[in-house]
């Protein structure tokens, strides 16, 4: 349930694994207590402490102003002194920096664009920067944020993990999990740690904020805590929903709710060259074909990243394509109603926040 709450942009994150632990081991002192009326000296310990706890992270969650005062207990798994570097100043490494920053860190960025780096430091959306790799400066950080595209994060870390400090915390943006994941643990040192993570904007333009969804992934090498820590980051940019997958299950999902959607849309814009249907156009077209204008070089990686999750999906696409198709040939209306019927109702539990009929 604390894990849940938020305040303003922020929210007080407490130690998953301990908390948990903390209220199991005392739940049955309550349970024995009020079955067998044993009341003993060792049960009431239990329980002062016990509130005296919950009181102390309810208080903080309602009536310190997180903003301007970030405030952690033993509980918490990231606190206001951790030094936080972006690597990638575009749309998401902008939007992680200026979060960030919003709420008390201290952050630092690397980009190959020194106008990048200008505007950041001029904007203050982050405290310092550099256009290079310097092992000093990179040497300070305990998170590492990668806003970069997959094939070009691993091949930094293959070359500069040298540079990251015992201890250090490796995280990602990027779309795909699987590949990435297997290819970090082919080199990634031991006394690093790495949890991958997707924050999933909703929308082509827009960065993290206001966002609705951050997956996080755990995987063996890495820590309760270290997991725990990526997920404070994402309720700390205010996603609304902080969720754990595996690498299968995030790639399965994104494969047909984002880069199916995004074949659909390209392949629907290379089906008919008439430059006269520009004039006709109306919004349903518009809306359908919006993620079309796409990024050629990021999404052909993302592709071939995830080719067998999306042939999947894509052969699924197409089943349900020749289905619909075969009733229209057919001039089985009895059976393409069905398939619309079943669209809308499908459609409509988005709209509600229900699952998939």
């Amino acid at each position: 349930v604390v894990n849940k709450f938020k305040t303003g942009n922020s929210l007080f994150k407490v130690n998953c694994f301990n908390f948990k632990l903390f209220c199991l081991n005392n739940f049955w002192h309550f349970f024995d207590f009020i079955c067998f009326n044993k009341f003993q000296s060792r049960y009431v310990d239990a329980i002062f402490e016990f509130v005296v706890k919950f009181a102390s992270v309810f208080y903080k969650l309602f009536f310190l102003d997180r903003k301007n005062n970030l405030w952690y207990s033993k509980f918490a798994l990231i606190n206001k002194d951790y030094k936080i570097l972006i690597v990638g100043l575009g749309l998401l490494g902008g939007s992680y920096a200026q979060g960030l920053t919003d709420v008390g860190f201290n952050v630092g960025a690397i980009d190959i664009n020194e106008e990048s780096i200008n505007y950041a430091l001029k904007e203050g959306i982050t405290q310092s920067g550099h256009t290079t790799v310097d092992k000093e400066y990179v040497s300070q950080f305990d998170l590492i944020v990668f806003a970069l595209y997959p094939k070009v994060f691993i091949n930094w870390l293959k070359d500069y993990q040298s540079y990251l400090k015992k201890g250090a915390i490796v995280t990602d943006v990027t779309g795909v999990k699987s590949w990435v994941d297997k290819e970090i643990k082919t080199f990634i040192r031991d006394d690093i740690e790495y949890v991958l993570a997707h924050p999933m904007a909703g929308r082509e333009v827009y960065g993290v904020k206001n966002s609705d969804n951050y997956i996080v992934i755990p995987n063996e090498k890495a820590s309760e805590d270290a997991v725990c820590v990526i997920e404070d980051i994402g309720r700390l940019l205010g996603f609304k929903n902080v969720v754990r997958l595996s690498c299968e299950e995030h790639d399965e999902m994104i494969g047909f709710l984002s880069q199916l959607t995004h074949c659909i849309a390209i392949s629907l814009m290379c089906a008919n060259d008439d430059p006269d249907l520009v004039e006709y156009t109306g919004d349903s077209f518009r809306d359908l074909t919006r993620i079309a204008n796409i990024n050629d070089e990021m999404w052909s990686e993302l592709f071939l990243a995830n080719r067998e999750a999306l042939l999947q999906e894509m052969d699924g696409y197409r089943d349900a394509f020749n289905r619909l198709y075969d009733t229209i040939k057919d001039g089985d209306r009895e059976a393409m109603r069905d398939m619309m019927r079943l669209s809308s109702a499908r459609r409509k539990t988005f709209n509600e926040g229900e699952k998939l009929i």
